[in-house]
């Protein structure tokens, strides 16, 4: 297991993207897993906001350190993308769709947002931090009116809600399988 060996849980950060390049900086080891249980500044594509709400949102990131491809960041995007999307088709039957570069949908809606981006640390190795943001917990007038009608929740795909730890840990051990087929293709 690489994904999640080692957890880092906060109250409240900016942004988990940012926590991760810093630690990522001096060395942090790969696989660890920054989550913030409430993010008041998340990022999204370059010049976009990452809308979360907590309690209801799940927002992490994964520091990644694939010796041969870490330029590969379309492809380690897709490795979130896909590991959602199994995660979503297995614990509760959804069908999620994936709209490249960086977005799973539900119906239509976007349920998560991926961004990642490359580093180099204070030795000079290549590093990706893969950050995501789930909206699990939502009711429809938990979104601004500019997402009303373009995003979705687990909740309100479901109808009810969702144990986050119980989906976390699932989408981390999902991940976790997905980056090492992705590693040995590689």
């Amino acid at each position: 297991m690489i994904i999640g060996k080692k957890l880092i849980t906060y109250d409240q950060l900016s942004s988990t993207n940012q926590t991760a390049m810093e630690l990522g900086k001096e060395g942090a080891e790969e696989g660890m897993v920054i989550y913030a249980k409430n993010q008041t500044a998340g990022r999204g594509k370059p010049g976009a906001n990452w809308f979360a709400k907590s309690p209801g949102s799940l927002t992490f990131s994964l520091i990644l350190r694939p010796r041969k491809n870490a330029d590969e960041i379309s492809a380690i995007t897709q490795v979130g993308a896909r590991a959602l999307q199994k995660s979503l088709k297995d614990k509760f039957n959804l069908d999620a769709t994936i709209k490249l570069p960086n977005d799973v949908l539900i119906n239509g809606k976007k349920v998560c947002g991926i961004l990642t981006e490359r580093a180099q640390d204070k030795n000079g190795a290549a590093f990706v931090v893969m950050g995501v943001g789930v909206n699990v917990n939502l009711a429809p007038e938990d979104f601004p009116a500019d997402l009303a009608l373009s995003a979705t929740s687990l909740q309100i795909e479901l109808g009810k809600g969702v144990g986050l730890d119980l989906f976390f840990n699932a989408l981390l051990a999902e991940t976790d399988k997905c980056y090492g087929a992705f590693l040995r293709r590689s």
